[in-house]
């Protein structure tokens, strides 16, 4: 990998943490491209060139940051051979362990179940809201 590819992955991983962080604590619509940009540490025009514009930013926090992030914890859920209880169990523990590892889940999700989830691309509104 050339040092330019660990710079774009970085930058793009930055503003990833960065968005996640902007979007937990405004919303989409509060969260300013401009602040996310400088919590990255790079130039607002990083947005466009990783993600395409703030949607897309936004998409692409909540379904690689955080859906795949939790989905991975709840895999780890045992399958129809556990008790219901046991199952139970495994789900709160992976339900921890998934707000623990990606703090800004539940308040992305809560804002777009409070906003009508408008914000989040079909394929996503499904997943979550059915």
């Amino acid at each position: 990998m050339t040092p330019r590819t660990r710079d774009a992955d970085a930058s793009r991983a930055a503003l990833m943490r960065a968005a996640s962080k902007a979007f937990a604590a405004a919303g989409f619509s509060g969260a300013r491209t401009q602040q996310i940009a400088d919590a990255a540490g790079v130039n607002k025009a990083m947005i466009k060139y990783h993600f395409g514009g703030k949607q897309e930013l936004y998409s692409a926090v909540v379904l690689d940051h955080i859906v795949r992030g939790q989905q991975s914890i709840v895999e780890s859920i045992p399958g129809d051979d556990a008790t219901p209880p046991e199952r139970l169990d495994a789900f709160l523990q992976a339900m921890g362990r998934c707000v623990e590892e990606q703090p800004d889940f539940v308040p992305i999700i809560m804002r777009e179940q409070m906003d009508g989830a408008r914000y989040l691309e079909p394929e996503v509104r499904e997943r979550f809201f059915g």
